[in-house]
């Protein structure tokens, strides 16, 4: 694993520093690591390690486009490594978006989607909002 070259930075938790680093090291779809082994590595579940990815991707302080396969997670190495991992992260924001649409259109036929919030209404929304 690389040396942690960026812990004098604030802005993430150690643990997204340390992810980043191994990544680093995982240059290339060849090298992939599993989410499995680097969920093992940092002692976290998948979710969170999923969290994580999500904030290096999004975070400008780091420089690298971080892709996955079958194998799991890796640094882009090549420009057609970037350019396959944008395609199946545009392809699945569009399907996501479908079916978005899709329950827009249902609700809206069948009445799922008129919550009218009074008394009676106010303990359900509540409960939507403590679900998250």
């Amino acid at each position: 694993m690389s040396g942690n070259k960026h812990l004098d930075q604030n802005k993430h938790e150690r643990i997204v520093y340390c992810v980043y680093d191994t990544l680093l090291d995982c240059a290339g779809k060849e090298k992939a690591i599993s989410a499995q082994k680097l969920s093992a590595i940092y002692g976290i579940n998948e979710r969170a390690l999923r969290d994580i990815i999500n904030e290096i991707r999004l975070s400008t302080d780091f420089e690298k486009v971080v892709g996955a396969c079958t194998k799991g997670y890796f640094v882009c190495a090549t420009d057609a490594e970037v350019l396959e991992t944008n395609n199946s992260l545009r392809h699945h924001a569009l399907s996501e978006l479908q079916v978005y649409w899709a329950n827009e259109r249902k609700a809206g036929r069948n009445g799922q989607g008129k919550i009218i919030c009074g008394d009676d209404g106010r303990p359900f929304i509540e409960s939507l909002a403590k679900a998250e």
